[in-house]
């Protein structure tokens, strides 16, 4: 008597995984069911027992976009001890992140409301914790925003015009930075 094995049971987190991967290839103008059931060689029903239409996977994408690109840096640098450290610590897990998918998701966010809104809720909440690190180093508010805004900026600068830019090249770039003061 022949036994079939059991099909893999796929998770969420896999759809998810598809959904980085296409971000990180700027292939997100293809992110329908159709196609992301294609990818997967799953049905549509599969799908949606995860999902509740694309909206609820672009939902869910940038909610673990966000869980893992500010909420755990953010965690992960509250750690340190002082404010330079902090920074430092920020700034090591930047440089690793895959800049790729973060230039992706604010390309994307030109024409997806729903990644915009995403989006913009993350930048605040970066700015302000870039602010309160520079307000540990002794700047007034209105300066340590100030600086908040314009470090963040730089940021998105690089990851836009140099998606690809490795870990060693953005370091030395911050290193060689005339306000570093994590230097």
């Amino acid at each position: 008597m022949e036994t079939t094995k059991p099909m893999p049971r796929h998770k969420q987190s896999d759809w998810l995984a598809l959904g980085f991967r296409m971000l990180a290839a700027f292939d997100y103008p293809r992110f329908t069911v159709q196609y992301l059931c294609e990818q997967m060689g799953l049905t549509k029903g599969s799908f949606y027992h995860h999902f509740q239409g694309i909206e609820g996977f672009i939902t869910a994408l940038m909610k673990s976009w966000e869980a893992q690109n500010t909420q755990a840096f953010i965690t992960q640098a509250n750690q340190e001890g002082d404010m330079r450290e902090r920074l430092a610590a920020l700034l090591q897990q930047v440089r690793e992140a895959d800049q790729t998918v973060e230039a992706a998701i604010r390309a994307w966010s030109f024409s997806q409301p729903l990644v915009k809104e995403h989006l913009d809720r993350v930048d605040q909440a970066r700015i302000q914790y870039l602010k309160s690190l520079f307000e540990g180093f002794g700047l007034s508010d209105t300066l340590a925003l100030d600086r908040a805004k314009l470090d963040y900026a730089g940021l998105i600068g690089l990851q836009m015009l140099y998606p690809h830019m490795g870990a060693r090249e953005m370091q030395r770039l911050y290193e060689s930075h005339p306000w570093n003061p994590v230097s």
